[in-house]
């Protein structure tokens, strides 16, 4: 997560941050999160979209690397010893 996100989460109130904002889904729905729960949602939306095309590389045949931290952070680990 970018420091912007962190600076601009610290930077807020708990009340700010407990606060409901309502809005409409892109299906023109209804809903209703608090800037909190916004903000946990951007953090984490991206590893939803991670693991859709993870699932789209098996479904082809393709095995894709690994895109488990723990696993990254061992691979470049041994590069970086082998290196």
């Amino acid at each position: 997560m970018g420091d912007w996100y962190v600076q601009y989460a610290d930077s807020m109130s708990e009340s700010w941050l407990n606060e409901k904002v309502r809005f409409s889904f892109v299906d023109g729905s209804a809903g209703e999160m608090t800037r909190g729960d916004i903000l946990i949602h951007i953090c984490n939306h991206k590893a939803f979209h991670r693991g859709h095309i993870g699932d789209m590389f098996y479904q082809s045949g393709f095995r894709p690397p690994s895109i488990d931290l723990p696993v990254c952070m061992r691979d470049a680990f041994n590069e970086a010893e082998l290196g």
